[in-house]
């Protein structure tokens, strides 16, 4: 009995402590949990179609936001060095992983013609048959998570999202 109420105040305590927090804080909270959550919820609902052609590479999350990149930036140049920033990788990482996204042949890298040090990431099309495959998948996950959510508040949520991201790349740039 003591044991389930000193538990119980513990959780009080700790939803209060959040509570106190700074909604600035409380976002940034909120956001990295449903990432993690929601990362983990979309890995297990990745089709075996998918997670076939992943086979072998490492961390297929990583390989997903990489994929989800490129495609969301198809008709821009990106480099590796892009694809590093985004996933909070290293060079090292990046070149080890898109190595064998490339032998898998889920991209392609060139030299461009103007810097022979920088590398240009592009999508093969077995890469873009599996971009339509992750969205269904991601599309299902999400309708299911937003089941009960008004479309105004989701709506809401989008924008506020969308000038967080905004204001991430703003503050991702570097300074002259």
């Amino acid at each position: 009995m003591v044991s389930s109420a000193s538990t119980s105040d513990t959780e009080s305590r700790d939803f209060s402590s959040f509570a106190q927090l700074d909604t600035n804080t409380q976002l940034f909270m909120s956001l990295h949990q449903l990432d993690t959550l929601s990362t983990a919820g979309l890995r297990q609902r990745i089709p075996s179609e998918i997670a076939r052609q992943l086979d072998g590479l490492p961390s297929s999350a990583c390989n997903v936001r990489i994929i989800a990149y490129l495609a969301r930036h198809e008709n821009e140049d990106v480099y590796q060095n892009d694809v590093e920033r985004h996933c909070g990788i290293t060079r090292s990482t990046a070149s080890r992983v898109l190595n064998m996204m490339e032998r898998k042949g889920l991209v392609r890298r060139v030299i461009p013609t103007f810097d022979a040090r920088k590398r240009q990431v592009m999508l093969t099309d077995k890469s873009r048959k599996l971009v339509r495959q992750i969205e269904e998948s991601g599309a299902g996950y999400f309708s299911t998570l937003a089941e009960g959510i008004s479309e105004d508040d989701m709506e809401i949520t989008l924008r506020t999202i969308q000038r967080l991201l905004d204001r991430s790349e703003i503050e991702a740039e570097p300074l002259d």
